[in-house]
Formats: C-alpha cells, sequence, structure tokens
C-alpha cells in the first residue's frame, strides 16, 4: 500500500502496523516509524512515477484536494481507494474499510469499541460556565471552521461553544467584525508563524475576551495533528481542547 493521507497511514499503522506500506508522503510522520518508509512526494504534489515504481497493490488518498492525484494514478492503471473522514462516525466508517483493505477487521472493530467508550465518556462532560471558542486555521485571509466540521465537533465534545455555529463551508473565511462581535472566550490557532502579540495587536481585539484575558492557544500549546487529523488521538486532542478551555 502506498498513502499519501496523513491521517489514514496513521490508522493503517494502529490496526494493522506498518508491513504492508511502502510509501508516504512527507507529512506522514506518526507514528516515527512511518519516517523511515519510501517517500512519494508531498500531500498536495506527489511523484506519480515513483509511485508507479513501487508497484502497489493500493494508493490510498483522502480529501478534494488529492482528486486531481487519484484521477492521475487510475490513468496509469494503478487502482486508488479514497477515504475522506469528515465526521466521528465517518472516521470509524474509515477505519472499518482499513481493516478490510488490509485484512485486520478484528483489530478495526477492537479499535472502534475503545473510540466509542472513550466517546461516550467525553460526552458525560458538562462544564457549568460553557466558553465561546474561536478556532482560527489560517490568517490570510482569517478562516475558521463551523459546528459542523471535525474540528468543531470535536471543540463541542471538549465542552466548547464554536462562535461559528454555521459557515458557508466547513471550513471558511470569517469577516474580522464578526469574530469581534461574537466575543470569544478563548482563541485557538491550527497553523504555524502565528503568536500571541500578533493577534492580540490586530485592530479592534483588544475588546475580545480571549484577548483581554490572555486566553489564547497557538501549536505551541495544541498539537494540531491531535485535532486536525481524523485519527483515534482526536481523544487525546479533546482532552487537551478540554484542559486550555477550562482549566
Amino acid at each position: 500500500i502506498v498513502v499519501i493521507s496523513p491521517e489514514l497511514a496513521e490508522i493503517i499503522v494502529k490496526i494493522a502496523g506498518d508491513g504492508q506500506i511502502i510509501g508516504v508522503t512527507e507529512e506522514c510522520n506518526f507514528p516515527q516509524i512511518l519516517q523511515f518508509k519510501e517517500k512519494v512526494g508531498n500531500f498536495g504534489q506527489v511523484n506519480l512515477e515513483k509511485i508507479a515504481l513501487l508497484r502497489p497493490e493500493y494508493v490510498i488518498t483522502s480529501s478534494l484536494e488529492q482528486e486531481g492525484v487519484a484521477k492521475d494514478l487510475e490513468k496509469l492503471g494503478i487502482k486508488v481507494i479514497s477515504i475522506y473522514p469528515k465526521s466521528i462516525d465517518e472516521m470509524f466508517a474509515a477505519i472499518t474499510e482499513l481493516g478490510i483493505i488490509t485484512k485486520t477487521e478484528k483489530n478495526a472493530e477492537k479499535l472502534i469499541s475503545e473510540l466509542k467508550e472513550d466517546i461516550d465518556e467525553l460526552k458525560n462532560y458538562q462544564p457549568k460556565n460553557p466558553k465561546k471558542v474561536f478556532v482560527e486555521i489560517y490568517n490570510d485571509p482569517i478562516m475558521s471552521v463551523s459546528a459542523e466540521s471535525y474540528i468543531g465537533s470535536l471543540v463541542e465534545l471538549a465542552g466548547g461553544i464554536n462562535i461559528f455555529p454555521v459557515l458557508e463551508r466547513d471550513y471558511s473565511r470569517v469577516k474580522n467584525e464578526s469574530i469581534i462581535l461574537a466575543n470569544p472566550d478563548v482563541i485557538i490557532t491550527t497553523y504555524p508563524g502565528i503568536d500571541k502579540d500578533t493577534i492580540k495587536n490586530r485592530k479592534g481585539w483588544e475588546h475580545i475576551n480571549a484577548v483581554k484575558n490572555n486566553e489564547i492557544y497557538t501549536i505551541e500549546d495544541v498539537n494540531p495533528d491531535l485535532i486536525v487529523r481524523a485519527t483515534p488521538r482526536n481523544i487525546e486532542g479533546v482532552k487537551l481542547l478540554r484542559s486550555v478551555i477550562y482549566e
């Protein structure tokens, strides 16, 4: 198998080990064993010739961004399986499908059962004073997540209230004025190259509760891989979100 999605590579190793994986992209960095696999490019741009030379039985892709790559691979006669979990239930479905592909169905079922128990336990948490949360996934332009998005569902599991329950798309551009008006109690960024002072110094943001109370968290505080990628580590991600929002 060649896997060009870090989240799917992570799931495969979790249920089947790394033995079937012969190639990955640069972003496939967890677990560490994947760093020793043949690299076939990065998430947005793979080396088709290199993949063809590896002669994989399957190439597993993810997301709308990789549709073009999938079509190019199919033209070369390579079998492509696209899996793009956009919710926790779809992550369970992805685990099931990857279990079938790797012939480790029992391991997949066991993992899903464990994750469902963990999630049921997380759902029991009811904060006395729920906090409003703004998640920033990009800064030029400023983009956030809807409550229906994968990240949005994890914020909800953590007990936070997403200030953008509905957006044009799950991951969408938002207006500066809308953020100030929503007045989040907590700000969480998920991308590199942004620091807390930059956020504090934005025009009008001095009126936001999160800025007043220094409740701003960057990738130094919350590992984005735990909440951006749809993997079993999301349980750890939700617990981390909860700790920065409420503790």
